[in-house]
């Protein structure tokens, strides 16, 4: 408290300089996250075009450009990723990681399965998915999908009503 009153005093000027300097740094980070963002769109802007959507709605996140907007279990819809994993059912430990940008798991199980026989030089002979959906990407022969009894298809709320 000593010395800003002691710079207050020896230049009045100091603190205004100091403010203006943290705003230029601040305009100076949102721009270069604003045009890490637009270097994403082109690549957004095909996805809507797959999709037969407007491309107004091509938008990158400017916190986090690499991520794309998904629903989510309240509803709302957020930047996010869609992460999957892969565990051994014996010793519960986790085999196989993916994050993806895609908002659903469709394609994501015969990725897995290619990253598992890459890491460990086979396929798993069996797989539990929960999505039934997800298991007809896999080959037939060695695919089981089922969802455990009592399983939720969204994850449960807190009681404050956000996930």
């Amino acid at each position: 408290m000593t010395a800003l009153k002691a710079e207050l005093q020896d230049d009045p000027a100091a603190t205004s300089r100091r403010i203006a300097a943290a705003r230029e740094r601040a305009a100076t980070k949102r721009l270069e996250r604003v045009r890490r963002a637009l270097t994403h769109r082109p690549e957004l802007e095909a996805a809507k075009r797959r999709a037969g959507k407007p491309l107004t709605d091509a938008r990158a996140s400017t916190t986090d450009p690499e991520a794309r907007v998904m629903k989510m279990a309240d509803g709302g819809y957020r930047p996010a990723y869609n992460v999957q994993l892969a565990s051994d059912t014996g010793t519960q430990l986790i085999v196989g990681l993916e994050v993806a940008t895609s908002g659903n798991d469709q394609g994501q199980l015969a990725p897995m399965i290619g990253q598992l026989r890459t890491r460990y030089g086979r396929a798993p002979g069996a797989w539990l998915t929960a999505d039934r959906r997800s298991a007809r990407a896999a080959p037939p022969a060695t695919s089981r999908s089922a969802r455990p009894p009592g399983a939720r298809t969204t994850p449960p709320r807190s009681p404050s009503g956000s996930p």
